[in-house]
């Protein structure tokens, strides 16, 4: 899988893929420790993917999930490899801590796949660059938060189990179960948006938003 492969070139993220763990696509529960990757035709609800990362102590990743939406995913313009590989390798990257480096569809790609794009492969308003790789900058910024100055390497620990007040499940699959919007993309639209799960933990889910 081309998001794991290149975030274990950083040197300080050494992930292995393993047998699907969530109970079914449309829930996608993560184990303690681990990442629940999901595809599911999850509706027309405009978002192309969704990752969801549970933080501890305002601070503690501790496990996440991503999901991919198959329903657009069947239409000519979203069915091709670019653009999957764009999605599912932008919301892994926002499991490890990793934020966007540009939000405006229609300029120049930057090289990244945290860059959003209306180009994933370049062209177009893209320019020059592909979008479907990280560039030196996610590199540096996984290093910044796992290396070994940092008390991290090699993916850091799987962290605590759910505690009380936590849910079995990610929410839904419609913004109004995400939270609180306290960011939004170059188009306007809410896209991070924070959970309170009580006991000092949270849950921020990102969206990617279909054009």
């Amino acid at each position: 899988m081309a998001a794991n492969d290149d975030r274990n070139v950083s040197g300080v993220i050494d992930n292995s893929i393993g047998a699907g763990g969530a109970a079914n696509n449309l829930d996608c529960t993560p184990d303690p420790g681990a990442v629940a990757i999901c595809n599911y035709d999850y509706g027309d609800n405009n978002w192309l993917g969704v990752p969801g990362i549970y933080i501890a102590k305002g601070k503690q990743i501790t496990k996440g999930y991503v999901k991919v939406n198959d329903f657009y995913y069947a239409q000519d313009f979203y069915n091709n490899a670019p653009w999957r590989q764009l999605v599912m390798c932008q919301e892994v990257g926002h499991i490890f801590g990793l934020a966007h480096q540009d939000e405006t569809f229609d300029n120049a790609n930057l090289g990244t796949r945290m860059d959003y794009t209306d180009y994933p492969e370049g062209g177009g308003t893209g320019g020059a660059l592909s979008n479907l790789h990280p560039n030196q900058h996610d590199y540096d910024q996984l290093d910044a938060m796992y290396g070994a100055d940092e008390g991290g390497g090699n993916g850091g620990g799987g962290g605590p189990p759910d505690g009380k007040g936590k849910p079995s499940s990610p929410p839904g699959n419609d913004i109004s179960q995400w939270g609180q919007a306290i960011s939004t993309d170059g188009n306007g639209r809410p896209d991070l948006f924070e959970l309170d799960l009580g006991g000092e933990n949270k849950l921020f889910t990102h969206v990617i938003w279909a054009n």
